[in-house]
């Protein structure tokens, strides 16, 4: 999609729209303000009402340079990438486990194999496998729990820093917080601005 169909030349910005004519500034924050109004509404009510219409109003306008349409992309990709190299490690860890498993498998079948002649040891031999697979099992879960405690205080890591440079940024609605219901305003907010950033937004 072309933002800057039908622009002439001295008025194409290259990412933003600051160089766009003062009487066309209006236009624009108009239509940034009135989709924001459109989106807020498809939210549930009690995130609505975190967002007064003096805080839509600031939005649209610091939306007007494309600056933040830049930062928001950049964050995104870099979340994306984190996210990325989280699957990776937690696919790594669920396979190093399936292998164990499979190891220790193959020798509860060999050991009973063994004994079939001796059925004293074979009964000795199957509660020792089923003892063996319950410690396996429960280490296992303390493995796995212990990579995804580490994946989500990474993520947390990387929430924060996204916190941070919007906050500084000025982008009005992004505070540095851990509390859910905030975080999950902010998520919102930065789902608006990802979807402003693929409009066809008019320039006059």
């Amino acid at each position: 999609m072309n933002l800057y169909k039908d622009i002439t030349p001295e008025y194409i910005p290259s990412r933003g729209f600051e160089d766009i004519p003062v009487h066309q500034a209006g236009d624009r924050r108009n239509f940034l303000l009135k989709e924001l109004q459109i989106m807020v509404e498809d939210i549930p009510e009690r995130y609505q009402n975190k967002l007064p219409e003096s805080l839509l109003c600031t939005l649209a306008s610091a939306l007007m340079d494309g600056m933040v349409f830049d930062i928001v992309s950049n964050l995104e990709e870099i979340q994306q990438a984190t996210e990325r190299n989280q699957l990776d490690v937690r696919t790594r860890a669920t396979n190093k486990q399936k292998a164990k498993r499979l190891e220790m498998a193959k020798k509860h079948r060999e050991v009973i194999q063994a004994c079939q002649g001796d059925p004293h040891l074979l009964r000795s031999v199957e509660t020792t496998n089923r003892r063996e697979k319950e410690e396996l099992e429960e280490l296992l879960r303390e493995e796995m729990s212990q990579v995804d405690k580490e994946l989500i205080l990474e993520m947390d890591q990387v929430v924060l820093e996204q916190q941070n440079t919007l906050s500084k940024g000025g982008i009005p609605g992004f505070t540095i917080t851990t509390n859910p219901e905030e975080v999950r305003l902010q998520m919102y907010l930065l789902e608006f601005i990802t979807r402003l950033s693929t409009m066809e937004i008019p320039v006059s």
